[in-house]
């Protein structure tokens, strides 16, 4: 099956975006975070494309 990008429920820091987008790469999320920090212009018009298009990844049981 394959797997959505999605944002993460349980690696967030503020709406999950570099949590989902580690998990679906499999890379730490650290690194991530780190670099939309140093891209901050760019990395910030690009975070909140992502926060609206995204949608939560809550696993129905």
């Amino acid at each position: 099956m394959l797997q959505k990008l999605t944002k993460s429920t349980t690696d967030r820091m503020i709406f999950g975006i570099c949590g989902g987008i580690g998990e679906y790469f499999g890379i730490s999320s650290l690194i991530l975070r780190v670099i939309f920090f140093v891209t901050a212009p760019v990395s910030i018009f690009v975070y909140i494309l992502l926060i609206v298009f995204l949608v939560n990844n809550y696993k129905i049981k």
